[in-house]
């Protein structure tokens, strides 16, 4: 029994929309869905949505860099906050501690903003727990700290969940248009 010998498909021309290659008896560029046999209409139906898709990409990311910004609003806050609580109880055991502390969850947040600009939803994801776990160990030590900046904290939490959402949204467009 012998194979027929398998005779490959000639790459002829480059879709307009992604310039991969492309075999001209395709109906669909492989890459991007183009349909290259498709009427001038869904031709150009193709390229608005694709265009639309990108400048709502672009929003995104305006607001995931929005967001990545309050990233270092919050580290600016714990690093100011840490020195208003030192100078207050400078006599307190733990003052020290207390800005150390600070000092490094600013460093964290630093970190955080830096990291949000190649992995954008897993540095919201990371900030968004790591803040809110620091409010539960406040409460846990002074549950009157949920009530003190409540409006801060929920302005904050809120930055960072639109964070995640516009990253999420972006990530699901990314894969639309790849």
């Amino acid at each position: 029994m012998e194979s027929s010998p398998i005779i490959p498909q000639q790459v002829n021309s480059n879709c307009t929309v992604c310039s991969t290659a492309i075999v001209l008896d395709n109906s669909f560029c492989n890459n991007c869905g183009y349909p290259l046999k498709g009427t001038e209409e869904e031709q150009n139906s193709f390229l608005a949505n694709r265009m639309s898709m990108e400048i709502d990409l672009d929003a995104h990311a305006a607001s995931m860099k929005k967001a990545g910004n309050s990233l270092y609003w919050i580290a600016g806050s714990f690093t100011i906050f840490g020195f208003i609580m030192y100078f207050m109880n400078q006599e307190a055991e733990d003052a020290g501690f207390t800005l150390g502390l600070n000092i490094v969850l600013s460093g964290i947040f630093v970190l955080l903003a830096l990291w949000s600009r190649s992995k954008p939803l897993t540095a919201f994801i990371v900030a968004l727990t790591l803040y809110g776990l620091i409010i539960i160990l406040n409460a846990v030590v002074d549950p009157k700290s949920i009530a003190s900046g409540l409006i801060i904290k929920i302005f904050i939490v809120t930055w960072l969940i639109r964070g995640m959402k516009a990253a999420m949204d972006a990530e699901k467009i990314r894969k639309v248009l790849n």
